[in-house]
């Protein structure tokens, strides 16, 4: 569930230069990092994954670019658990809105918020 870090080095002008050539390895191209809205990104999901895992809401799935209505920003999906209280996630979110889905015959509400600055879905049957 928390965001893996995957160093990508960058591409090798001439990789027959670089490949069993005994090139100094100093001389090789710095492999990309995060940049500056990405570290901001992972920032806001992992502090919203830490305080919604502390008023006990359990996390389905975390993205750092949401597909819509999060919109490239981070998002994270959650499920409802009738034994604990939802209030305190309620009270702590912006105001909630829903979209309704239809999947496998059955009507779906998508219930989607702003929580500390992360865009924070669940769903539930209607």
């Amino acid at each position: 569930m928390n965001p893996r870090l995957h160093v990508v080095p960058a591409p090798i002008p001439d990789p027959a230069k670089w490949l069993w050539s005994g090139a100094n390895p100093a001389d090789a191209p710095a492999p990309r990092v995060l940049c500056g809205e990405m570290s901001r990104r992972l920032a806001l999901l992992n502090a919203a994954a830490r305080e919604l895992r502390r008023l006990g809401v359990r996390i389905v799935a975390q993205s750092l670019a949401g597909e819509f209505p999060a919109d490239q920003e981070p998002s994270i999906r959650i499920a409802r658990d009738p034994a604990r209280p939802f209030a305190p996630f309620l009270d702590a979110a912006a105001p909630r809105q829903w979209i309704r889905l239809l999947r496998d015959g059955q009507s779906l509400a998508v219930a989607y918020t702003t929580f500390c600055g992360v865009l924070v879905t669940w769903e539930e049957r209607t």
